[in-house]
């Protein structure tokens, strides 16, 4: 969310396996769901979904509805296949792949399904190997943006 809000001080911004859809019912659940200390359910750091869009965090700091912001911006969007919380964010990867190819924001997308076409022992779930591997892919191209800007 940092590339958005202080897109003057970005070139790149790349997201592995994010909530990038925070308007999403299933997403907004599994964060309402989660539990802390003592098992005391835990809002969230956007408030109830519900709330008033001016008031409402979900919105206020929503990728998607935000899109434009990352106008000046080449993205990378990495996601897999395997699991029910893998499932839910890599359809907002796939929703914020549509909105910036509208906007004509420079995007790539790299849906690795089960892992197997990334390596680096992932399984396509939301685990760190996954994360690592994406990482590891979206190096070279974060650097080659960096040379032609610099």
């Amino acid at each position: 969310h940092y590339a958005e809000f202080y897109s003057h001080n970005f070139i790149y911004a790349a997201s592995f396996s994010g909530a990038l859809d925070l308007l999403n019912t299933d997403v907004q659940n599994g964060i309402l769901n989660l539990r802390i200390i003592d098992d005391v359910p835990l809002v969230g750091p956007f408030g109830y979904p519900n709330a008033p869009a001016s008031t409402n965090g979900w919105f206020a700091y929503d990728t998607i509805t935000h899109a434009e912001e990352l106008h000046d911006l080449s993205v990378a969007l990495y996601t897999g296949d395997m699991g029910d919380l893998e499932h839910t964010l890599r359809d907002g990867s796939y929703r914020l792949q549509e909105k910036l190819t509208s906007l004509n924001v420079s995007v790539y997308l790299n849906d690795y399904g089960n892992g197997q076409s990334i390596g680096y022992e992932c399984d396509g779930g939301h685990t760190w190997p996954c994360w690592k591997a994406a990482l590891i892919d979206v190096l070279p191209r974060i650097l080659a943006t960096l040379q032609q800007e610099f």
